[in-house]
């Protein structure tokens, strides 16, 4: 997949994020820990004006330079699992494209990362 695709497809889930919880927005050109603005900062999300996760650009270029899985699985480290979104249409929106790139022998790992711990 190109870049432009996964940053588009990684901006679409985010923004899902944010529609669905209103602790969650989608923030860009920001600070970390405030709306002053950040020309270094690109798009990415804040749970209670706290950045979660990465730029959203950031995560399309490490899909560019490795794969779109393994970028897939930071988001999901950095940002599904400690904003506890396992039930969401985000997560179901990560496990779906996953499951696109992944061979079939690695289905159920792969989704076996989206059940909640107990």
């Amino acid at each position: 997949m190109n870049t432009k695709t996964t940053r588009k497809r990684l901006l679409d889930i985010a923004a899902v994020i944010a529609m669905q919880n209103t602790d969650i927005r989608l923030a860009y050109n920001e600070k970390d820990d405030s709306t002053d603005t950040n020309k270094d900062a690109a798009h990415f999300l804040k749970y209670k004006e706290k950045r979660v996760g990465r730029d959203i650009e950031l995560y399309a270029f490490m899909a560019k330079m490795s794969s779109d899985i393994s970028a897939l699985v930071d988001f999901l480290d950095e940002v599904i699992i400690p904003l506890n979104l396992h039930d969401s249409i985000a997560a179901y929106a990560i496990e779906v494209w996953g499951i696109e790139l992944l061979p079939e022998e690695h289905w159920e790992e792969w989704k076996d990362l989206f059940k909640k711990e107990e």
